[in-house]
């Protein structure tokens, strides 16, 4: 099975749990265990990250969702909208490393996103 873009937040967990940095520490408890006001954010990346896997599973990974004739659109307007949503309160989460990860998953679900 495809998935890419679960590895990508797994292994960007990991780095936050290795991390010696408060501000790290911190965000890798928020992901580990979300307060009310961390699971919003928390859901999309997640759900996005589900959809460009089973998008690319679908075509045994010839093609990413970011790569789609119709749909490949509107997943660029899904991760602005997930990225717009940190400037919300997004509790312990560290937003750079949020933006980071959603650009990663961007990049690996073939999205490209306009400047």
């Amino acid at each position: 099975m495809y998935h890419k873009c679960r590895d990508i937040i797994a292994a960007s967990y990991t780095d936050a749990c290795d991390s010696t940095q408060d501000y790290m520490r911190r965000h890798a408890k928020a992901w580990g265990a979300p307060n009310p006001n961390e699971r919003g954010i928390q859901a999309l990346i997640s759900a996005f990250a589900t959809l460009a896997d089973s998008y690319a599973a679908q075509t045994e990974g010839e093609r990413l969702l970011g790569q789609d004739g119709y749909f490949a659109e509107h997943a660029e307007d899904l991760i602005r909208a997930i990225r717009a949503y940190l400037n919300f309160d997004v509790g312990r989460f560290d937003c750079g490393t949020l933006d980071q990860l959603i650009c990663d998953l961007a990049e690996a679900a073939g999205v490209e996103l306009e400047p």
